[in-house]
């Protein structure tokens, strides 16, 4: 998702806003290069085949050229944050050329999973993508890959969710806020859902939140995803299948801090959108 943190741009001199795991265009190759999962766990190989990286073409391997996560939607797109390609300051879009995308990779300095990148041909962007609200994206690769697909949770699945449901968000990177720690392995980690009516009353950095998103985490802080984990999966288990509910977006505080919720797309409110992108 996309992690907006405080002390993080503060740090660098650029800008005071809410906190996301930024991993947009040029900025997030310079300055968060990596994503985090924070108190997470090493994910099983396989475990989540849909899972997918996008990479700055021409990197030496795709663990130096990560930028951000996303997930298989089948056939020829991935689903990932606006974020991810799409300068929220100047609103300029990341040339498709300028990207690769891996499937189903566990070890991003594997020699496999450079074997997997694929071009990307076009970059679907929400139109109405403001910096915050309607952060999601589709990219189409330039060929079809054959591989499994995550499965979207409905609307219903959703409504249905309540305050502490465990949710599992999952993503490459660092397992400490303060510490260059960078594990080229998948990781993941469980978080109690949160409903976004309870995510928007948390304090003013939250006011943003509606429907179109859903939130997770703990308010005591201590786990949560940060720096470069955007775009990737929010999960449910759903009667034994994981079901993806949020697009890793961003966060009012700094990596796993307290009174500090993960904020996520809410993919089934943009059901028809992505059905229309992929059926154009």
């Amino acid at each position: 998702m996309k992690n907006i943190v405080p002390a993080l741009v503060a740090a660098a001199g650029l800008f005071a806003t809410p906190y996301m795991a930024y991993a947009s265009a040029d900025f997030s190759a310079s300055l968060l290069s990596g994503s985090r999962i924070i108190n997470g766990t090493q994910s099983a190989k396989n475990q989540w085949p849909f899972m997918a990286v996008l990479v700055t073409k021409g990197s030496n391997t795709v663990y130096s050229g990560q930028l951000c996560d996303g997930t298989f939607l089948g056939g020829r797109y991935v689903l990932t944050a606006a974020h991810c390609v799409v300068d929220e300051y100047t609103g300029k879009k990341t040339s498709a050329n300028t990207l690769q995308v891996a499937i189903g990779v566990f070890d991003l300095k594997s020699s496999s999973a450079k074997k997997k990148l694929v071009n990307v041909s076009k970059i679907y962007s929400h139109p109405k993508y403001d910096g915050i609200v309607n952060d999601i994206a589709i990219l189409k690769l330039a060929k079809e890959v054959s591989g499994t697909k995550v499965q979207l949770a409905s609307q219903d699945l959703v409504n249905a969710l309540q305050n502490g449901n465990t949710t599992t968000a999952i993503g490459w990177g660092a397992t400490s806020a303060t510490e260059d720690i960078y594990p080229a392995k998948l990781r993941q980690v469980d978080m109690p859902f949160v409903e976004w009516q309870t995510c928007q009353n948390l304090n003013s950095e939250y006011l943003s939140v509606d429907e179109s998103n859903v939130c997770a985490g703990y308010l005591e802080g201590g786990k949560a995803t940060c720096y470069g984990d955007s775009g990737g999966p929010l999960v449910y288990k759903d009667n034994g299948v994981y079901k993806q509910i949020g697009i890793d977006s961003w966060t009012g505080g700094d990596c796993a801090q307290a009174n500090a919720y993960d904020v996520f797309t809410n993919v089934a409110y943009y059901t028809d959108w992505i059905n229309n992108i992929m059926n154009n």
